[in-house]
């Protein structure tokens, strides 16, 4: 499967995957008013669940490497406080320093390389949480 087909991606992989989604968010323990970073997010499965754990005075920045998929999750969460950015975790990421709360990563490599480990921590906040 292309990973750029966003629609075959939802239909076959985000129903299998909600269990582990959930455990993701709820192990990350997001909180409103917190500001969070979602490395790799897709189709919007966990987007749309920390979406509603931030609210309603925080705010969640879901990125992804593919256009397409950024654009699914885009009218699965269309909220004030989500913003969507095409981002290549493997590389240096578009953020401050201790820009975030938290920073979590569902069905991605970000854990396979310590390049990306690195920019995760850099831009989590001193006492930040990443799952």
């Amino acid at each position: 499967m292309d990973y750029n087909a966003p629609s075959a991606y939802e239909r076959l992989i985000a129903p299998r995957y909600a269990a582990i989604a959930e455990a993701l968010v709820e192990a990350a323990d997001v909180r409103a008013g917190e500001h969070v970073l979602e490395l790799g997010a897709g189709t919007g499965l966990v987007t749309s669940m920390v979406a509603e754990r931030v609210a309603p005075s925080g705010s969640l920045c879901a990125t992804d490497l593919s256009r397409g998929m950024l654009e699914l999750a885009r009218e699965r969460v269309d909220r004030a406080d989500v913003s969507f950015v095409i981002a290549d975790y493997s590389a240096q990421l578009p953020f401050l320093d201790d820009a975030f709360d938290v920073v979590v990563s569902g069905l991605t490599y970000v854990q396979n390389t310590g390049d990306a480990l690195a920019e995760a921590a850099r831009v989590l906040a001193p006492g930040g949480r990443s799952r």
